[in-house]
């Protein structure tokens, strides 16, 4: 068994925030599209014939993506940690080798490994996904030697898993 108590910071929410956002193809399509404004715009900068209303719209495409939507993801993960009470208080993730229960003071839920998704691993946090919109964050600084028997214990019992990357 594995138990871990966890207690997110708004680094480790910014961090799954970018990693959610950008690891997709919407994300990925809006790094391309701001890229190419960029080039766009600084190709044209100095040419008179293109209107300069359509050189800001390129600007703003440019930034938007690369600039923009991170600020305004940090700062959403930033007001989520502070006003989430779920976020805020230590959650305790309990493993073992028929299921995993998260529980906040009196309050519990069971997980089935049958009910991941996936499980993926960043610099920071070792992400649960239960469907689509649906994670449980476990940051690597709660985790610490527990990390080796994690792994093991998701390996071994989330057969559904469509991808188990954990590092």
């Amino acid at each position: 068994m594995v138990k871990i108590e966890a207690k997110l910071t708004k680094k480790e929410m910014f961090n799954f925030m970018l990693r959610h956002n950008y690891y997709s193809l919407g994300g990925v399509c809006g790094v391309i599209i701001s890229i190419g404004a960029l080039v766009l715009f600084f190709a044209n900068i100095n040419n008179d014939k293109i209107n300069n209303a359509y050189k800001i719209a390129l600007l703003f495409v440019g930034v938007l993506f690369i600039v923009v939507q991170p600020i305004m993801l940090y700062i959403k993960s930033c007001t989520q940690v502070k006003n989430s009470g779920s976020i805020n208080k230590p959650l305790v993730y309990e493993f073992n080798d028929r299921e995993f229960t998260i529980s906040m003071d009196e309050e519990s839920v069971s997980q089935s490994y049958a009910d991941i998704l996936k499980v993926i691993s960043t610099r920071l946090s070792v992400i649960i996904y239960i469907n689509r919109y649906r994670a449980f964050i476990l940051p690597k600084s709660c985790i610490g030697e527990n990390l080796e028997n994690l792994k093991k214990l998701i390996s071994d019992n989330a057969k559904n898993a469509r991808e188990i990357t954990v590092k």
